[in-house]
């Protein structure tokens, strides 16, 4: 396997195993404020799981351009596959810019483009067994992280705190 197919392989099984998380930074722009309290639904995040995406996305377009360069085969689409595209994109585009909250809706559309490309590269990246099941060990283990916190929240009837505050978890209590 070369560098780039496992410096891809690795972004996917590590965004695979930050799913459960919500590691992220919150921006409030006044339309993620709704009669003076913070929506965090309405604010743009920027998740850790993002950055991994849109790295998987970088490093999978730079090896496909090079394997395209390397073989000089150009691929087309069908006239029809771009015309629904266009006519999607298009009809997204203008109900954003008929909404009540444009900037909210262009940060949705980009959360949908960004979720659009990891079903597309999940569909094309499992190929074999053996891929199949390390992604779901991965996602397994994510799975019983965010298990074992939920008891230990359980326990404590609250928010555990502490770095966790920090890895994305919410303040809260039991009461």
């Amino acid at each position: 396997m070369k560098v780039g197919a496992k410096i891809e392989s690795t972004l996917f099984y590590l965004l695979i195993l930050f799913l459960h998380t919500q590691l992220g930074k919150h921006f409030w722009p006044d339309f993620s404020i709704v009669s003076g309290i913070r929506v965090d639904y309405l604010s743009p995040t920027i998740y850790f799981t993002d950055v991994l995406v849109w790295l998987l996305l970088l490093v999978w377009v730079f090896r496909k351009f090079q394997i395209s360069n390397r073989k000089r085969k150009i691929r087309h689409w069908t006239l029809d596959i771009r015309h629904w595209i266009f006519f999607f994109l298009f009809f997204l585009i203008i109900n954003i810019l008929l909404s009540h909250n444009i900037w909210n809706g262009y940060y949705h559309l980009f959360k949908f483009l960004e979720l659009s490309f990891v079903a597309f590269y999940t569909a094309n990246f499992l190929k074999s067994k053996t891929q199949f099941q390390t992604l779901v060990s991965v996602f397994s283990v994510g799975v019983i992280g965010e298990a074992i916190l939920a008891f230990f929240q359980y326990a404590q009837q609250g928010s555990i705190g502490g770095l966790l505050y920090f890895l994305g978890e919410r303040t809260f209590t039991g009461q």
